[in-house]
Parts: structure tokens; C-alpha cells; sequence
């Protein structure tokens, strides 16, 4: 049996290192975006203001990098980990929770559903 099967709830948190894995560029690791661009001039409020379309441009930027990723094999465990545990009675979602740091929406693409968000998407506008 699964280690993880004794749990009714699961909660993974991840963060850069999974969409770095799968080729997203970050943006404070080594040679993240932010050794290139200042913070102060694309992801903040004041930024927008100043700037909408470069800013905008620097989130177009962001999703082509992005679109052109994968979800790698970490993404693909979680779904398999998540389906399995459905199968054996944890509920739809597998009693698992995912949490991320991420914007990419990789979790997603990999089939993931319950999927929280801390820093937003590059996927949806508001």
C-alpha cells in the first residue's frame, strides 16, 4: 500500500523548482528574470501606471516562454498519485490539495484540478 494512503488529506506545496524543471524560466533563481528586469518596472502596480504596455508586453513575453513547456514527470506523479487515490475511495480529487507558488499553470496541464494559486496565473486577467 501507499505510504500516503494512511492520510485521508494531503497537501503538497511546491514552488520554482517544479516549473523550472519543466523549462519556465523563474524569476529570482539563477539566471531568473529578475537578474535581467527590475521587478519595479513589470510586476507591480506603479509599474502599470507608468508603463501598461510594457508591462503587458512583458507578460505576453512570460506566456510564449511559458506555452512552450511541459509538464514534466513531477507533474505527471501528482496526477498519477491523485487518480490512484480516487480509485481507492479518497474522493474525486484524491483528498489531495495542491498548493502553489507557481503562475504557470503546469499542475494544470498535467491534469490537476484542486489546484491553489498563491501568486495568481499568467493564465487568467482580472
Amino acid at each position: 500500500m501507499n505510504l500516503l494512503h494512511q492520510y485521508p488529506k494531503v497537501v503538497f506545496f511546491t514552488g520554482a523548482g517544479m516549473s523550472a524543471d519543466s523549462g519556465v524560466p523563474t524569476y529570482r533563481g539563477q539566471g531568473g528574470l529578475w537578474h535581467e528586469y527590475r521587478y519595479q518596472d513589470y510586476a507591480c502596480q506603479d509599474a502599470f501606471e507608468r508603463d501598461p504596455v510594457g508591462v503587458w508586453e512583458f507578460h505576453d513575453k512570460r506566456r510564449e516562454a511559458t506555452a512552450r513547456c511541459n509538464p514534466h514527470r513531477g507533474h505527471q506523479l501528482l496526477t498519477e498519485l491523485i487518480r490512484g487515490r480516487a480509485e481507492v475511495g479518497f474522493g474525486p480529487d484524491g483528498g489531495v490539495t495542491i498548493v502553489t507558488q507557481n503562475i504557470d499553470g503546469m499542475h494544470q496541464r498535467a491534469g490537476l484540478t484542486k489546484v491553489l494559486e498563491l501568486h495568481g496565473s499568467l493564465w487568467r486577467i482580472r
